[in-house]
């Protein structure tokens, strides 16, 4: 096999991991947007854990802790139990759930997307051909993704502040 048949296949099959990671973060600004049209963006109020994991409650009582954390943090009301009827300053837990579930799901891809990019980042480094063509654009991309990361924390710290989701979302689309 000739060098330059070599390098066509590492452009190739580089190619369809850059196509994939394309995909994701048009699935994750989509995604994002939905988070942001439902309200669900302080639905997980802590970043980037969920009251000290990486995983959504699956027990009633983590979703009961996850709730008063949300009604605690964001809406500055003490909450002992799940309600299921609609409250002043509370929100129902069946839609809690939802706006969750939003959120999660937007966190899960970013984390998705930061893994894959990871085995690419790998896979460009460590061909000389590919370095030399991709390296310095996925070294750039690697950067972004990491303001990307940092931006979202700061986002859910500062409760959303439109500015940041601006920013955010520009730095998304770069």
């Amino acid at each position: 096999m000739t060098e330059q048949t070599a390098d066509s296949q590492v452009d190739r099959g580089l190619g369809k991991w850059f196509i994939v990671l394309s995909q994701i973060v048009f699935l994750i600004v989509i995604v994002g947007g939905v988070v942001r049209i439902s309200g669900s963006g302080l639905s997980i109020p802590e970043w980037p854990l969920i009251n000290g994991t990486l995983l959504p409650p699956t027990s009633e009582s983590e979703w009961l802790t996850v709730y008063k954390t949300y009604h605690r943090e964001i809406e500055g009301i003490e909450v002992t139990e799940i309600v299921n009827e609609v409250q002043p300053g509370i929100i129902p837990f069946d839609e809690f759930r939802t706006m969750f579930s939003i959120e999660y799901f937007h966190r899960f891809l970013a984390a998705s997307f930061g893994l894959v990019f990871l085995l690419v980042f790998v896979k460009v480094m460590r061909s000389r051909a590919a370095r030399q063509r991709f390296g310095l654009v996925t070294f750039f991309a690697a950067c972004l993704l990491l303001a990307q990361a940092i931006l979202g924390g700061i986002v859910v710290k500062t409760d959303l502040q439109a500015m940041l989701v601006a920013i955010h979302l520009g730095v998304a689309f770069f």
